[in-house]
């Protein structure tokens, strides 16, 4: 038996297929293809794209672009968008606008607003990843597409990165939650917004949006957090399992490499190199507080959502992927609070799900205006089940599999009727029933986890699992008798064991 240490089965629901391919309000509409991009005119060329050219080019950072190469191959440049628009609004761009803190510090934005509709809701995404270029593509494809159905959409750079000013101590600080406290209250005071505010965003910027919609602010509305975490500690890329990750060390050194990026003087002007010498005189390396922080404490539960949830106050969709490590969060916000959170689980892997790998893909744009315009806009809600999984069906193992066999699958918690499956590992292998306690020895063998994929990769292709049978013949297994029935496994499997070392 391969068991992961993770938050136990769904507890409370019926089990349904989802089989409609209708519009984007049926509860298949998570099916639907990518939509197709086309280029149209933007109001202001990016006019300094290409000035941190050596920067994109060389960034070891698959952590963070996912998907999305880090080169200049993207048609991002000058006079180029995505154009998604459903309704075809024509929107304004802004480049760059400066956002003041209360401390002085200023954050900068990229806004998209709707021309002559008055005041309208908005939409925030806030994220370290520089506006002017490391993710602008990923950007392009969504921030246009919702400005062009009425919505405000702004693109912030956090503190200490882009264009903005200011330092970043480390990921989740303090100043990083209370700016985007004033983040949000600061849009829904503007002329162009009429009070309400959504905020988005994948891996950082998701799990940013939930920890703002604990205690939110009154502007807040609702929430869409794709890929992120709710507990720093066990589900994040440091201790994961209970272990320090290699992945800590790669991003150890692949954040302040981002951080230590300047500011672009096309948009901040001639103060851009000050900014920077002062951004470099103040990096901070974060990789030291996570490797010296071995156990759960005040710091990793600082910014864990999951310790939280009797706080949150504003909806939250959360989307995963299995084969993503952050899946964990969609089922367990369900599971806390099924008053307020919905989730869907793909089986893609670290991506926004338009781009999702293994596909099949989901219409990221369209799932996220139906939850857009019911929340900020008042629209009808669809009769969504509260939790919408991909059930996977069997693949031959390999490391690059395109699009994965299976079908969409809904529960809903208010149906409870989910049960939970107890196995005992014995002498004999996995039983129904407890039997007397047995101690067995497990193998040291150092090329255990080989055929296991790059975790590194988040289930990107290239790095999926293989076939794991040399694993299995390398550990100590436990196999259950031939099922006499198919059993559906929802969630994660929880191994609970007694350890003994043999030698000092």
């Amino acid at each position: 038996m391969r068991a992961q240490r993770k938050s136990g089965p769904v507890r409370g629901g019926t089990l349904h297929e989802v089989r409609d391919a209708g519009s984007r309000d049926s509860p298949s509409a998570f099916q639907l293809p990518s939509p197709k991009c086309r280029t149209s005119r933007i109001l202001q060329s990016c006019t300094d794209l290409h000035s941190h050219k050596a920067f994109l080019e060389t960034l070891p950072c698959p952590l963070v672009l996912g998907h999305y190469s880090s080169s200049l191959q993207h048609s991002f440049g000058p006079g180029m968008t995505a154009d998604l628009g459903r309704r075809g609004l024509e929107f304004d761009e802004v480049e760059h606008q400066w956002i003041p803190m209360p401390d002085g510090v200023r954050l900068a934005a990229r806004l998209w607003l709707p021309r002559e509709t008055g005041p309208v809701p908005a939409i925030l995404e806030y994220i370290p990843y520089r506006k002017r270029d490391m993710v602008r593509a990923r950007d392009e494809r969504n921030h246009p597409h919702f400005a062009s159905n009425g919505y405000a959409c702004l693109r912030v750079d956090m503190r200490g990165s882009g264009d903005s000013e200011g330092h970043m101590p480390d990921m989740y600080s303090d100043d990083e939650l209370a700016d985007a406290r004033h983040v949000i209250d600061w849009i829904a005071a503007q002329p162009w917004c009429n009070g309400k505010v959504g905020m988005f965003g994948t891996s950082w910027g998701g799990t940013a949006s939930m920890q703002a919609a604990v205690k939110a602010p009154r502007a807040l509305k609702a929430v869409i957090a794709n890929c992120a975490t709710t507990d720093r500690f066990e589900d994040d890329i440091h201790w994961m399992g209970g272990c320090l990750l290699t992945d800590s060390f790669e991003w150890g050194a692949t954040l302040p490499a981002i951080l230590a990026a300047p500011p672009d003087a096309a948009t901040v002007g001639p103060a851009w190199k000050e900014m920077w010498r002062k951004r470099l005189h103040g990096l901070s390396f974060p990789l030291s507080a996570w490797i010296s922080h071995e156990t759960r404490g005040a710091y990793w539960r600082h910014g864990s959502v999951r310790f939280s949830t009797d706080d949150l106050s504003c909806p939250i969709l959360a989307i995963g992927g299995w084969a993503d490590r952050y899946s964990n969060s969609v089922i367990g916000l369900v599971k806390a609070r099924p008053d307020l959170c919905h989730g869907i689980v793909g089986p893609w892997g670290h991506h926004y799900p338009d781009h999702g790998e293994p596909g099949p893909a989901m219409s990221f744009q369209d799932v996220a205006l139906t939850w857009w315009d019911h929340w900020l806009k008042d629209a009808p809600m669809p009769k969504w089940p509260q939790l919408r999984l991909w059930q996977r069906a069997f693949d031959v193992p390999a490391d690059r599999i395109a699009t994965r066999a299976g079908r969409w699958i809904a529960t809903d918690a208010s149906e409870t009727h989910a049960t939970e499956s107890v196995f005992y590992p014995g002498k004999d292998g996995l039983s129904w029933r407890a039997g007397p306690g047995t101690r067995h020895s497990v193998p040291t063998d150092m090329q255990h986890g080989a055929c296991a994929g790059d975790t590194g990769y988040f289930g990107r292709i290239g790095g999926l699992p293989l076939d794991q049978s040399p694993d299995d013949a390398r550990a100590l297994c436990f196999d259950t008798e031939s099922l006499k029935k198919e059993i559906l496994l929802v969630g994660h499997a929880e191994f609970c064991c007694g350890i003994v070392r043999d030698m000092a």
